[in-house]
């Protein structure tokens, strides 16, 4: 029988977001017979998939993107990150065969057990361009992460990482919890983002089934 992961945060009323993002407003209404709930919040608050329109015009938006790239054939690998090194990098003993023919990557940090408190947005581990430029030679499609960001915080201005990967069509799942469950396992994984107009990523309900 089939298990069913599920590696996405809810969604809530003032929940944390980056600094500069609109706050979450989630506001739900009773009237009578029905109830109606409303939601603001910026596209990259929580579990979310960038689409390479985030970083370069011209490319594919959330409505119209390749679905087969937020789904497939899976495996995460386990990097954890250091309080004194959050550069996340391949280990030198690392084995490539094992991830080789998956068209979806999740990295493991463990970063995600702050995922409701202020920390989390803060000094966050981050990907090194020598991972993303491996990543590429594998020919992996798309690449998901517990943090909620796979550029540093100090090099958020610049998206360098998120430029590397969407120059060469890689697409970013961001914000994902849970892969604790699933660590070096494959699996089926579903983010598929909602079908917004013009958007450059969507909140996603992002999910394993071993």
């Amino acid at each position: 029988m089939s298990t069913i992961i599920d590696l996405s945060t809810a969604i809530y009323n003032d929940m944390f977001h980056y600094p500069d993002d609109i706050d979450v407003a989630v506001e739900s209404n009773n009237f009578g017979y029905f109830n109606i709930t409303n939601i603001s919040m910026c596209v990259h608050t929580g579990t979310h998939i960038d689409t390479p329109l985030h970083c370069i015009n011209g490319k594919p938006s959330a409505e119209n993107i390749d679905l087969n790239r937020y789904i497939g054939k899976a495996y995460c690998i386990e990097i954890l990150y250091s309080d004194s090194y959050r550069e996340i990098d391949f280990p030198k003993d690392f084995d490539f065969n094992t991830i080789k023919g998956y068209d979806i990557l999740l990295i493991r940090t463990s970063w995600d057990k702050n995922i409701n408190t202020g920390e989390y947005y803060n000094n966050f581990p981050y990907l090194s361009e020598s991972f993303v430029r491996k990543i590429i030679e594998l020919n992996i499609k798309t690449i998901g992460i517990d943090s909620p960001s796979v550029d540093s915080i100090d090099s958020i201005n610049t998206n360098f990482i998120h430029n590397i990967l969407f120059t060469n069509d890689i697409c970013i799942v961001e914000g994902l919890v849970n892969l604790d469950k699933v660590a070096n396992k494959d699996f089926f994984f579903s983010a598929a983002p909602l079908k917004i107009n013009g958007s450059d990523g969507s909140p996603t309900r992002a999910y394993a089934i071993l």
